[in-house]
């Protein structure tokens, strides 16, 4: 799975959202969106996802234009947005089993296949017990482990999601980054928005770290998980700490704000 983004410019209305923003990537890796609100992510993932148009630039997902190849894209990449809505009034077995669609022919029943995928992924996301309950009737930390187990059936070969984690317990926050691990290594990129540091710092790959619409850092954790860059972004004071394995943060403050 490759994705470029070369140079995009998008512009909402009469306003500059992305600007001249380019990256690129191959291969099986979860990387983490961060930045502070405003800062282009959910706008950045739409357009990836096909539903945003750039305004110039070029981007490409495996050669292919988002918005020009829709079906062909569907086997191949799932998207998971912020917000929770099923339009329809489906039990929590048959949302996810939406996922499956897109390798299904039109009209075409469920296979043996398709159940035991669905069923599998219910529960590792720790929903199967809610598989006959209705969506509606769920919590909200429930109903986004069932839209995450949607995209999941899907097995895509590129995962957007955006702010999964948001309304998790922390139990849940990290079993579901540790389910975007697993999918990884099973060969899938998973691009995700997320505002946890610690999580992204202890779970992602890569970082791209935006600011008002501009990629500023990218690279590995330690590399763009810096006091310096996460002053100039956030606005915070930060103690980072290193072991053999992770890297954590801890804010221990914001800049007094200096009067003229």
């Amino acid at each position: 799975m490759e994705i470029q983004c070369s140079n995009i410019q998008i512009i909402r209305g009469h306003r500059e959202i992305i600007s001249s923003l380019s990256f690129q990537h191959k291969g099986a890796k979860l990387i983490g969106l961060l930045g502070p609100n405003g800062a282009g992510k959910t706008t950045l993932i739409r357009a990836i996802a096909g539903l945003q148009n750039i305004s110039q630039g070029e981007l490409t997902i495996n050669d292919l234009q988002p918005q020009q190849s829709p079906s062909k894209l569907a086997h191949i990449m799932a998207y998971l947005p912020q917000q929770r809505t099923v339009h329809w009034a489906l039990n929590n077995n048959e949302i996810v089993m939406l996922g499956r669609l897109p390798h299904q022919q039109t009209f075409q029943r469920p296979s043996d296949e398709d159940h035991k995928i669905v069923q599998d992924i219910m529960k590792t996301m720790n929903i199967d017990a809610l598989a006959h309950r209705p969506f509606e009737e769920i919590s909200g930390g429930e109903q986004a482990r069932v839209l995450i187990a949607r995209a999941l059936a899907q097995q895509p070969e590129i995962l957007l999601a955006d702010e999964p984690t948001n309304g998790l317990d922390p139990a849940h926050q990290i079993r579901m980054m540790e389910t975007f691990q697993q999918v990884v290594s099973d060969g899938c990129t998973v691009l995700l928005s997320i505002h946890d540091i610690n999580l992204a710092a202890q779970y992602c790959d890569r970082i791209l770290l935006m600011q008002e619409g501009h990629l500023v850092h990218d690279g590995a954790v330690k590399e763009v998980f810096t006091q310096e860059n996460l002053s100039q972004v956030y606005g915070i004071e930060t103690e980072i700490r290193h072991s053999a394995e992770r890297l954590s943060v801890n804010i221990v403050g914001i800049p007094a704000m200096v009067s003229a």
